[in-house]
């Protein structure tokens, strides 16, 4: 009787799970494909010492799957330095399907500099009056130079339009609030994992954090991370962070003296409420210093995984109208 009523209730699970799985893949965004939204976590403004600009990214657009795309179509775009305490600044871009722009923080002229030193770039799709569109056509990659010896390169994290949208439907108007809800865009997680290499002896490891629960260029709470590094022996050690909009963590002197996996806990406000958060892990191999300084041989950046657990969530571009509470 017991065997019976297994095998009658594995099928039900079964069919439960694969029920939910469509649901949860219309509101989590995939970051293996393409975006009406891109997100890069780290940009550094200023030059090198042979002239080349420390960042550089590339931005390409292709054709939505499902859509057609006439030759040259010009594909809008609306961007945004973001830095430490949620100071922006913004400007905007025009490329091509099958068309790719490349921009510096030191570009000048219409690009200005971020209003920070670090900071992410946030970019979406607009059409030609401003209105933030469906456009899942969006792929990017940063090229970062801090050290002559070592450049290094991410892909940007993409972020979808919600499923139910037609391809160039209107998402919102000019300058208003992007809503990362599973409806108008796609949502994000609010908790990472990734592999860290231990930052004693030639490695240097840090965590690069962004919540998109944000209202650029108005005082902004802090978000609250903790996060719990296992060793390659399973010895865990705990250790927590907080930054506005955006930080930078090293991991030097926590005692963590291998290679392990570093997992955070719930992003949250410091009322407890879950926020977004997405960035990466930057490791630098100091192996060639000599009597002149560390010199950098190796320079790595990934971005953290996420635990599939979708986040809603609004940010607010600077002159979008504000949340109530923002109000009083």
């Amino acid at each position: 009787m017991f065997q019976i009523k297994r095998a009658l209730m594995l099928p039900m699970m079964v069919a439960a799970v694969a029920a939910c799985q469509p649901a949860l893949a219309q509101v989590l965004s995939d970051s293996q494909e393409p975006g009406s939204v891109l997100v890069f976590p780290f940009f550094q403004e200023g030059f090198t010492a042979s002239g080349t600009s420390v960042s550089t990214f590339a931005i390409s657009a292709i054709c939505p799957t499902g859509a057609t795309c006439p030759m040259h179509q010009p594909v809008y775009l609306k961007l945004h330095w973001v830095g430490p305490g949620c100071g922006e600044r913004d400007f905007s871009e025009t490329t091509s399907v099958n068309g790719t722009i490349v921009i510096t923080p030191n570009d000048g002229g219409t690009i200005p500099l971020p209003a920070s030193f670090q900071g992410f770039l946030l970019v979406w799709v607009v059409d030609a009056n401003g209105n933030a569109i469906k456009f899942d056509g969006l792929i990017g990659k940063a090229i970062i130079r801090q050290f002559p010896q070592a450049d290094t390169a991410y892909n940007a994290i993409p972020i979808q339009a919600g499923a139910e949208l037609l391809n160039n439907a209107i998402i919102s108007p000019p300058n208003g609030p992007l809503q990362f809800d599973g409806i108008h865009y796609k949502e994000v997680t609010g908790q990472v994992t990734g592999s860290v290499f231990p930052p004693v002896g030639n490695f240097a490891t840090y965590l690069i954090f962004l919540t998109l629960d944000a209202i650029s260029n108005r005082p902004n709470g802090s978000t609250f991370v903790d996060f719990r590094f296992s060793d390659q022996f399973e010895n865990s050690i705990s250790s927590s962070t907080s930054f506005t909009c955006w930080g930078l963590v090293s991991i030097a002197g926590l005692g963590v003296t291998s290679p392990g996996i570093v997992q955070s806990g719930p992003a949250q406000t410091v009322t407890g409420t879950p926020v977004t958060l997405l960035g990466l892990i930057m490791t630098q191999d100091l192996s060639g210093g000599g009597t002149g300084g560390p010199l950098v041989t190796t320079h790595n950046i990934v971005p953290f995984l996420n635990n599939s657990v979708p986040v809603p969530t609004t940010f607010f571009p600077d002159g979008a109208p504000l949340p109530v509470a923002s109000q009083q």
